[in-house]
C-alpha cells in the first residue's frame, strides 16, 4: 500500500520537476553564439604568467566590434598596479560556418583561430593561442 501512495505521490512532483525546467530559458538562441552577444564589450581573463623568467600576473584582454577587434596583455609585478609591460594587437574578425570558431586576422599576416567559442551572457570561453581561455565580461 505505502509503494502504491509513494508512486501516485512522486509521478505529480516528478512530471513538475521536469516541466519546470522551463523551454523559455533554454531556446537555441540562448544557446547558440552571435556577433550580438560578443560585440561592444571587453573581455578580460587574469591569470599568473611569467614574463623574461620573472613571475607576473597578466591582464589579457579582447574587444570584438563589427568586424574588427584588438587584444592586449598587460604584465604587472605581484601587488603593483604599474604594468611593467603592456602588449596591444588589432585584428580583423570572422565567424567561421559553424559559428563555433572565430578567425582572427592580425595585420603581420597571422592567422589565429579562436576554437570551441562559448559566448554566454557573463563570459567567453575557447581555445586561444593554443590555450584554453575564460574571459568575464567587464563592461
Amino acid at each position: 500500500m505505502k509503494k502504491i501512495f509513494y508512486s501516485l505521490f512522486l509521478l505529480p512532483v516528478l512530471a513538475l520537476c521536469v516541466t519546470a525546467c522551463g523551454d523559455d530559458y533554454y531556446t537555441d538562441d540562448f544557446l547558440k553564439n552571435s556577433s550580438d552577444k560578443l560585440c561592444g564589450y571587453v573581455w578580460e581573463e587574469v591569470y599568473d604568467s611569467q614574463l623574461e623568467g620573472v613571475d607576473m600576473t597578466c591582464v589579457h584582454r579582447i574587444k570584438f566590434n563589427k568586424k574588427d577587434g584588438n587584444e592586449s596583455m598587460t604584465y604587472y609585478k605581484e601587488g603593483q598596479s604599474i604594468p611593467v609591460s603592456k602588449t596591444e594587437y588589432a585584428f580583423y574578425w570572422e565567424w567561421c560556418k559553424d559559428m563555433e570558431t572565430i578567425q582572427l586576422k592580425y595585420g603581420t599576416g597571422n592567422d589565429e583561430f579562436f576554437e570551441n567559442v562559448w559566448v554566454r551572457e557573463t563570459y567567453l570561453s575557447g581555445k586561444l593561442h593554443n590555450k584554453t581561455v575564460t574571459f568575464k565580461k567587464v563592461k
